[in-house]
């Protein structure tokens, strides 16, 4: 067994007994991770006594992305009962942390694996249809479409986000930037807090115009947390961007990062 194999089956563990107690369905999913990375009976109840002794520690891989893998693995995890509580929560932040991966993204993750089968399946059918068919529709439409992702997802504001923080362009076009534009001024008129961390990120990234951002697309976020927060010098264009440079970084602005998702 590597040394990554045995972090993340240790985590596992702690996270199985996070709650006080171990249910029969965990135990069968700790079973079957320790017999996938191939641990024997003695270092698995070496791991146990670990745990027992040190609840609360973490170990995760020094490695970026095995360190993403490993999160990607211990959410799933705690999702497949299809809930997730707090002590779960509060261990899989201080893997984030240990890690170097963000709060904010670690609850975004978390809300996702709230959505019943049904809404999860409408959301992405519907996100599907944007990607596919934005090249060719006109501004109200594509606008339509947003809202009515919006309305129909379990959290508009998630399914918003998903779209706003992805890599993937729509069928056809170079970059997602007029995709994500659009998605800003969306969230701006859902007026929901939970975006404002994620737009102003959007904002301070810099001025270059290339595939990841674009003057359009720093104006929109910039007039999205405006109308957000109901700031006035926080408008769609270069003042407003100014502004919330200034702004980022304030504890005023702090607050937003913590209750971001």
């Amino acid at each position: 067994m590597d040394d990554n194999a045995r972090k993340l089956l240790r985590n596992a563990i702690a996270l199985a007994v996070a709650d006080g107690r171990v249910h029969e369905d965990e135990r069968g999913r700790i079973d079957r991770l320790r017999k996938e990375l191939g641990v024997e009976d003695d270092e698995f109840r070496r791991l146990c006594q670990q745990v027992r002794e040190d609840p609360d520690s973490v170990e995760v891989p020094t490695d970026p992305g095995e360190a993403q893998a490993m999160m990607e693995a211990l959410v799933e995890l705690a999702a497949a009962d299809g809930t997730v509580g707090d002590a779960e929560r509060g261990l899989l932040h201080r893997v984030a942390y240990a890690a170097g991966i963000e709060s904010a993204r670690v609850n975004m993750v978390l809300a996702g694996t709230a959505d019943s089968p049904a809404s999860h399946v409408r959301t992405q059918s519907l996100a599907d249809e944007i990607y596919r068919r934005f090249r060719e529709w006109d501004d109200p439409t594509r606008r339509a479409a947003l809202a009515r992702l919006a309305a129909e997802s379990g959290d508009g504001v998630i399914a918003l986000l998903r779209i706003f923080e992805s890599y993937r362009r729509p069928e056809g076009m170079g970059d997602a930037l007029e995709l994500k534009a659009l998605v800003a001024e969306q969230l701006g008129e859902l007026g929901d807090d939970r975006a404002v961390y994620y737009l102003a990120q959007q904002v301070s990234i810099g001025d270059e115009e290339d595939d990841f951002t674009n003057a359009a697309l720093r104006h929109a976020a910039a007039g999205a947390v405006g109308r957000i927060l109901a700031i006035p010098e926080f408008t769609p264009d270069p003042k407003g961007v100014v502004a919330i440079r200034r702004w980022i970084g304030t504890p005023k602005a702090l607050v937003y990062d913590r209750i971001a998702y």
